[in-house]
């Protein structure tokens, strides 16, 4: 294995650079982190796991090493687990996509792409809103067709237990078309789940879900690649009844126009405002760190 590619060649490697090194999860993160960062001495690197940004995290905290780490908030936002380090970043949501999963984001995406088609009379106006509907039956799913679900994968995470009680697919638990889920499949797996998981672990779960949607949004707790599923239907529903078709668009495509618009069209959403500074900020204090 090349050196760079094992932890002690990723330890390293800030000494070969002059930039910041900014670590990431995985591939599909720099793309999404890249426009916020551009205009500074940055580089950003997957890691290729949490576990290994978490090794990487452990330099910072330890030998204040000048680089930034950036994670998923996973099921730790339920706790508001706060971050060792200034530059160790952990989201605020589930992990980068749940940042995708908003209207005015979608309606934007879905604009650009129908504007774009050339097909006559596709063209929205402006006043037109043409995700809301499908924007507010995902909410409801994820509220509501999702929320034992949604439980039931906390306690498994709680109790480490090893289950899979969320699929790898949003796909498999929802009709055919639109966002609404196969009630009664869902329904044999919840049963299902229910009867292996320790009961202390779903009551402390259920109280973590229920203090969190008094609060937020579940949409910001799903499992990150659970939300683009259902956002890539929002999307490709409102494109196809726009223009007569799904669009031809693969999911890097996707989320790499998502990433385009992401942080100028919600610039002023909590969430998201917060990030960029904190990123941007940690950025900075390693460069300034590599400095001196």
């Amino acid at each position: 294995m090349p050196f760079e590619r094992t932890l002690s060649g990723k330890r390293a490697k800030y000494h070969f650079y002059k930039h910041v090194l900014v670590w990431v999860e995985g591939p599909t993160d720099v793309v999404v982190f890249e426009p916020v960062l551009r205009d500074l001495s940055c580089r950003l690197e997957p890691a290729g796991c949490r576990d290994e940004c978490l090794k990487l995290a452990e330099d910072v905290v330890r030998d204040n090493a000048p680089v930034v780490v950036i994670m998923d908030g996973e099921y730790r936002i339920l706790r508001k687990t706060r971050a060792p380090h200034r530059r160790v970043i952990y989201l605020q949501r589930h992990s980068i996509e749940n940042y995708f999963f908003e209207e005015e984001l979608l309606e934007s995406i879905c604009r650009s792409y129908v504007s774009q088609s050339g097909v006559d009379g596709a063209r929205p106006e402006d006043d037109e809103a043409i995700v809301a509907d499908q924007f507010l039956s995902a909410l409801s799913t994820v509220n509501n067709d999702l929320y034992e679900a949604l439980i039931l994968d906390v306690a498994n995470f709680l109790a480490n237990a090893g289950l899979q009680v969320l699929p790898d697919r949003i796909e498999s638990i929802l009709q055919p078309e639109g966002v609404a889920v196969q009630a009664e499949r869902l329904h044999k797996l919840c049963e299902e789940r229910t009867k292996q998981l320790p009961e202390d672990a779903v009551r402390k779960a259920q109280k973590l879900i229920t203090t969190y949607a008094a609060n937020g949004r579940l949409a910001n707790v799903l499992k990150g690649h659970l939300a683009f599923g259902i956002l890539r239907r929002i999307v490709f529903a409102c494109i196809k009844e726009r223009i007569g078709k799904k669009p031809q668009m693969d999911d890097g495509a996707l989320r790499a126009l998502i990433a385009g618009q992401l942080w100028d069209i919600l610039r002023h959403a909590q969430h998201h405002s917060r990030l960029k500074a904190k990123l941007r900020k940690a950025v900075r204090d390693a460069a300034s760190l590599k400095a001196t």
